[in-house]
């Protein structure tokens, strides 16, 4: 009896949280986090921006956030939509009464962690402003998460996921991944984000490092340069 009581619990526990997915409900940001995002770096001019968006009334928020069913503090995981919460913290200052629309998808917690963490990253690198670094981590954790869940990902397969034209920019990434502070130094001044191009400097790196210093230290470089 006691087995068929927590059967029914536990069916009935399953069927309520289904019956919340794809509801639109209002959060307060203190009541949403960051669950896990392969995006580490933001933007500060976009995140202000989109908190100026917020509490003006003639703007507002124009997309939901993506979330999971609350935990049982109350508290909910963004699946899609760190910055917007990160701009959300921002607007409540200013408009104490604002809430942030939120969509609960209760079908994320039946999917492998692998694929939910896929599905964050994918989001993220559709919207183009991910960085290179953030790219590179997302991509080789992501396959390490899927080795540890019995899965054999390919860096063909991620290629098909992520939309990209061939396998080599995966493989590329790849070689950025626990990039050295120089190669990040190159990212974050802007002097190249080209993908090619940073993985040939980390061989160079490696393989002739007098050179490398010698490459880094170019006005500009390209492709071209590092050939």
């Amino acid at each position: 009896k006691m087995a068929v009581s927590l059967s029914k619990l536990s069916q009935a526990a399953s069927a309520k949280k289904d019956s919340v997915s794809g509801t639109v409900v209002f959060l307060h940001p203190d009541d949403c986090y960051e669950n896990q995002n392969p995006r580490t770096e933001f933007d500060p001019v976009l995140i202000e921006s989109i908190a100026e968006d917020f509490v003006n009334p003639e703007v507002g928020q124009q997309e939901p956030i993506v979330v999971y069913v609350a935990n049982d503090e109350g508290k909910y995981a963004v699946q899609f939509g760190a910055t917007r919460l990160r701009a959300a913290k921002i607007a409540i200052k200013v408009k104490p009464d604002f809430r942030l629309k939120a969509i609960i998808d209760a079908t994320l917690h039946k999917k492998p962690k692998s694929a939910q963490y896929l599905e964050r990253g994918k989001n993220n690198i559709k919207r183009d402003n991910m960085t290179v670094r953030d790219r590179a981590e997302f991509i080789g954790d992501y396959m390490d998460m899927a080795k540890a869940e019995g899965e054999n990902i390919t860096q063909a397969d991620v290629a098909k996921q992520l939309g990209f034209k061939n396998t080599s920019i995966v493989s590329r990434l790849l070689k950025l991944r626990g990039m050295s502070p120089e190669i990040e130094a190159l990212c974050q001044t802007r002097k190249t984000e080209d993908v090619e191009t940073l993985a040939t400097l980390v061989d160079i790196q490696k393989d002739n490092p007098e050179l490398f210093l010698e490459l880094i230290e170019l006005p500009e470089i390209d492709r071209g340069t590092v050939r």
